[in-house]
């Protein structure tokens, strides 16, 4: 037997004749192409150890005698279309370009960046979103369990839930301005007017260094100040 391995949804090996067979055509065609780094035979060679159905299916969990990782599928499938499956990195060495209907290209990556026209959902375990990505919002999510999202006017809300271990981090851009958003409820404002930071419940605003300000500074409250205030290097006066 070979490592580079092939087989098809119309021949499989028949273990009573010992002959490869015709299949019946009433299933959905499909071709694979696949590496096996065990040499395991594949459905239209003898199965390992004379044992019915017992061949590598071209996977590290589909192996028959997986003593070596490494296993790199091919499939072109009826129903299922192209899948690409291997543990290890798939790489396109060179510009990639998706497009759905043969016109548009939806996802193009290229030396320099990667452009999204369409809504974009990043699935690291094929199941569920960690990012979505949708024409004004950015939403980034903490394993836990999903919630639906409300649209309100010409963005979408930005008030972050969480369920369970689910925290959700959000990123808007409208008409209005740009809103960045915190699990617990702090944003970050930005609009042509004005720069908005509002802390959720009691939490605070704290800067770590230095302040310059160039304009004028508006204090609607009270102001706490550890210690001394200076103004042109000389310390203002304090009410007893």
């Amino acid at each position: 037997m070979v490592r580079i391995k092939g087989c098809n949804s119309d021949y499989i090996f028949d273990l009573g004749t010992h002959q490869i067979k015709e299949q019946s055509k009433d299933k959905p065609v499909y071709l694979k192409i696949f590496v096996c780094p065990n040499d395991m035979p594949s459905q239209v060679e003898t199965p390992h150890k004379n044992q019915a159905n017992n061949w590598c299916q071209g996977t590290d969990k589909g192996c028959p005698d997986p003593k070596q990782n490494g296993h790199a599928l091919i499939q072109l499938h009826q129903e299922e279309g192209i899948a690409f499956v291997t543990q290890n990195p798939i790489a396109a060495k060179g510009p990639f370009v998706v497009q759905p209907n043969g016109e548009r290209t939806a996802l193009n990556v290229d030396q320099t960046q990667v452009t999204a026209q369409v809504p974009t959902v990043i699935q690291p375990d094929g199941q569920r979103a960690v990012v979505q990505i949708r024409e004004q919002e950015f939403v980034a999510m903490v394993p836990g369990s999903l919630n639906s999202q409300q649209s309100t006017g010409n963005s979408q809300t930005a008030g972050a839930t969480a369920t369970g271990s689910e925290q959700r981090f959000h990123f808007s851009i409208s008409q209005q301005g740009i809103v960045l958003q915190a699990p617990n409820g702090t944003l970050i404002q930005l609009s042509n007017d004005s720069i908005e930071i509002t802390p959720a419940g009691k939490a605070r605003v704290k800067i770590n260094g230095n302040l310059e300000i160039n304009g004028n500074l508006k204090i609607n409250g009270n102001l706490d100040v550890a210690q001394e205030i200076t103004m042109a290097g000389q310390p203002l006066p304090t009410s007893s």
